[in-house]
Formats: C-alpha cells, structure tokens, sequence
C-alpha cells in the first residue's frame, strides 16, 4: 500500500509568492471536489505553482505512461480545474 499523501503533496506547491494554500482540512476537502485520485496523483509530479512541466517530463518522473496522463488531465481541463497552457 502507498502511503504518499498526495493531496498534501500538492497543496504544498500551491504556492505563488506569499500566497499559499494553508495546511487544513477544508481545503483537502476543496482539493478532493476538483481532482479526483488519478489526477492529484499526476499532479503531486508537477513543478511548484506558476511554472510548466512537459508530458514527457511527467511521464519519466512518475512512470506513468504519457497517454494516461494526457487522458486523466484533459477530464481536468473539460472541468475547467486546470489550465492547458499552449
């Protein structure tokens, strides 16, 4: 069994400057609304808010092959809980 906190994973790079998501349980439950498992998952490999990471990067990190990746985030951008950066 994994015991990676991956919700806590990522509200630790929710930070941009002195903003940052503080560490308390409405916002994991704000977390859990917007991603499910299968994305925080992806996204506890992403660098610290505000900067980008490549699907090959993502995919050499995590081990996840890209074309699930690329599956599992686009639901988050049809949910508009991500940005596709062009």
């Amino acid at each position: 069994m994994n015991d990676i906190n991956y919700y806590e994973v990522v509200r630790q790079k929710l930070t941009s400057g002195d903003v940052h998501a503080p560490k308390h349980e409405k916002v994991y439950e704000l977390m859990k609304i917007f991603w499910d498992e299968d994305v925080i998952k992806i996204l506890s490999y992403f660098p610290n808010a505000g900067n980008s990471v490549s699907l090959t990067e993502l995919s050499e990190k995590s081990g996840i092959p890209k074309r699930e990746i690329s599956r599992t985030l686009r639901k988050a951008v049809k949910k508009k809980t991500l940005i596709k950066k062009r």
